[in-house]
């Protein structure tokens, strides 16, 4: 993250200065072609759990680094596959260091940036952590292609769009079981991204017949005329970041001046 002149004003009137960039990566393999898939959307347990502990191991990295900060702001997780399947994991923020001799026992880590971790301070609100909602889905993926006979349809993607929903769902609750965790009075949305992979089906599907999956479908089976191509998995995950808040003291509020408009 890059702080700008505001973030830098932010901070100085919040209390905190600014001593500079941090970061934490972490490279894992998860095997993600092995997915237990099914005619339903289901959790991607292992996956799920694979990446949970790549961010976890990212963060600790990032907090080893900011020792001699009291907190580290602007958190950006990123995850991508640089060859074949391992799943790198960075973290970057920026460290900050109260001005005062009030600190926290640990550093604390939040992804708002410099005004907005200002406004919450002015607010009387500080962060507590980092809450984490990270899930992953699979289904398996049943093609309709746009052709129907001879012409063309345009419709929704029933099945990837159950898969996204799902996959929301389940960070969202995570989002909400880590704040427990941390014992935070509430959260203060920051990153949502979602990513959605069609990896090949590891699992003998191409003798089953076409009937067979529909009939176990929720929604809207292929009309006749379509074809169906098997082979394929339909897999999601999603990467929810916020920062859980306590509260630390009485909101400062700035006078009101009131002017009467009335002639005397």
């Amino acid at each position: 993250m890059k702080l700008s002149a505001a973030d830098h004003q932010a901070l100085r009137s919040a209390g905190f200065t600014p001593l500079g960039p941090v970061f934490g990566n972490h490279v894992r393999r998860a095997v993600v072609g092995r997915l237990d898939c099914g005619a339903t959307v289901s959790p991607a347990q292992p996956q799920e759990e694979v990446l949970t502990s790549a961010v976890d191991d990212a963060l600790g990295q990032l907090k080893r680094k900011s020792l001699h900060a009291d907190g580290v702001i602007g958190i950006k997780v990123t995850e991508k596959q640089p060859v074949g399947r391992a799943t790198e994991v960075s973290v970057t923020g920026v460290a900050v260091r109260a001005d005062g001799d009030v600190r926290p026992q640990v550093p604390f880590l939040t992804d708002l940036d410099g005004r907005d971790f200002a406004k919450l301070v002015h607010s009387g609100w500080v962060p507590c952590g980092l809450a984490l909602g990270i899930a992953a889905v699979v289904a398996h993926h049943v093609e309709q292609p746009f052709a129907i006979g001879t012409s063309l349809a345009n419709r929704e993607l029933l099945q990837h769009s159950a898969v996204v929903r799902d996959v929301q769902q389940r960070a969202r609750a995570h989002l909400r079981l880590d704040c427990k965790r941390l014992y935070g009075a509430g959260l203060v949305l920051g990153q949502a991204t979602v990513r959605m992979r069609e990896p090949h089906c590891w699992m003998n599907r191409l003798g089953q017949k076409d009937n067979t999956w529909r009939l176990e479908l929720p929604w809207s089976p292929p009309a006749q005329g379509e074809r169906e191509l098997h082979g394929r998995d339909l897999y999601a995950e999603a990467v929810f970041t916020a920062t859980a808040i306590v509260r630390f003291g009485t909101p400062v509020v700035a006078p009101l001046t009131i002017v009467p408009v009335s002639a005397r």
